[in-house]
C-alpha cells in the first residue's frame, strides 16, 4: 500500500470488498510524524481523509461501503484528547458524542443501514 513517506509506517485496520474493488482503511505518517487517516483502493490508490489544523493525529479504523457513499470511522487527537468521529466520502468529518467521563473516545466500527 502506498504511504505518504516511504520511510514512515502505515497501518491497516479494516477491509471491505465492494463489487470488484477492495478497500482497506487505516493511517500513515507524514514527514512531521503526524498520523494521517486514509483508505486505500485496490492496493494502488491512497485517499487521505480531511483533518483540521488543530488535530495532532488521526486514525481511521473501520470502513463501510454503501451504494452511494464511503464511510470511515475512527478518532482524532485534539489538545491531547481523543475525539471519536466519522468521515463520509472524504469530504468532511463529523464529531461523535462522548459518553466516557474523561471526555475521550474512539469509533472502532461503523455500520450504515439503507440510505
Amino acid at each position: 500500500l502506498s504511504l505518504l513517506v516511504s520511510s514512515k509506517p502505515g497501518y491497516a485496520y479494516d477491509i471491505q470488498v465492494s463489487e470488484n474493488d477492495v478497500y482497506v482503511v487505516g493511517n500513515n505518517y507524514n514527514s512531521s510524524d503526524i498520523s494521517v487517516p486514509c483508505y486505500w483502493i485496490n492496493d494502488d490508490t491512497r485517499v487521505d481523509l480531511p483533518v483540521s489544523h488543530s488535530m495532532q493525529s488521526a486514525v481511521a479504523q473501520a470502513i463501510q461501503i454503501t451504494e452511494n457513499s464511503i464511510y470511515t470511522a475512527g478518532w482524532f487527537e485534539d489538545a491531547g484528547v481523543l475525539v471519536p468521529c466519522y468521515w463520509k466520502d472524504r469530504e468532511s468529518y463529523t464529531v461523535l458524542p462522548v459518553l466516557h467521563p474523561t471526555g475521550e473516545g474512539a469509533a472502532l466500527d461503523i455500520y450504515i443501514g439503507e440510505e
